[in-house]
């Protein structure tokens, strides 16, 4: 049976990572640019710029690897331990909820006879498949595209404002500079942090919901 406790370091592992790129981003492109000191003149936006759009869209890279990531080890792992223990966690019912279909059950004698593993099985791998791909083709980390990603393996969104605006204003800002080339206002670096640290709240909820999650349910 895969180990829960292999799991949940992989989760960690993931979330460390997503916390150091952020990080290490924001030295190299705009923490230069923070307003330090409220005597000094402002910084010209055409000094920081370059450096805020190039900040946006690798924080958004990371961030969308990290949701896409998170999920697909939660499927990985929720299906082997059915499928190797017959053990269920919480996950697997959502994913069963959202992906799962009802199976034709064959009647014909002269078939053999199929057992109840087999037919969970067939719709767990048709899980797997489909929301795979449905993982593969995500564009973003607005909330339209998290909640095709989160709420299959039982992860909620948090239910704060702040964090949901920020999320939809960096994926917004980011659409406009990698696909359209104009932002017609400028970012500042400042306010380009604090969206990433407001995403990056969301990201701790999700990594400590889903370490939660990791658990067997008990059928008393």
């Amino acid at each position: 049976m895969p180990s829960t406790s292999t799991i949940k370091e992989q989760l960690t592992a993931v979330y460390d990572d997503l916390f150091k790129q952020l990080s290490d981003i924001e030295d190299a492109l705009i923490k230069q640019f923070f307003q330090t000191d409220p005597t000094a003149d402002p910084v010209d936006p055409q000094e920081y710029d370059f450096h805020v759009k190039s900040y946006c869209i690798l924080a958004h890279a990371a961030l969308e690897d990290y949701f896409e990531s998170v999920v697909l080890k939660i499927m990985h792992h929720s299906c082997n331990v059915w499928l190797t223990s017959q053990k269920a966690t919480e996950p697997l019912l959502y994913l069963l909820c959202f992906y799962g279909s009802r199976p034709k059950i064959k009647v014909d004698d002269r078939e053999d006879e199929k057992s109840c593993y087999s037919y969970l099985k067939e719709n767990i791998d048709s899980i797997v498949s489909a929301f795979s791909k449905e993982v593969n083709n995500n564009h973003g980390i607005s909330l339209k595209y998290l909640k095709k990603l989160l709420l299959p393996v039982g992860l909620n969104i948090m239910n704060e404002t702040r964090v949901i605006e920020s999320l939809n204003r960096l994926a917004k800002y980011r659409g406009d500079v990698a696909h359209k080339g104009i932002v017609r206002s400028f970012l500042s670096p400042e306010d380009a942090r604090d969206q990433v640290a407001d995403c990056l709240e969301l990201c701790e909820h999700i990594h400590q919901t889903a370490l939660n999650k990791m658990q067997d349910i008990n059928f008393v």
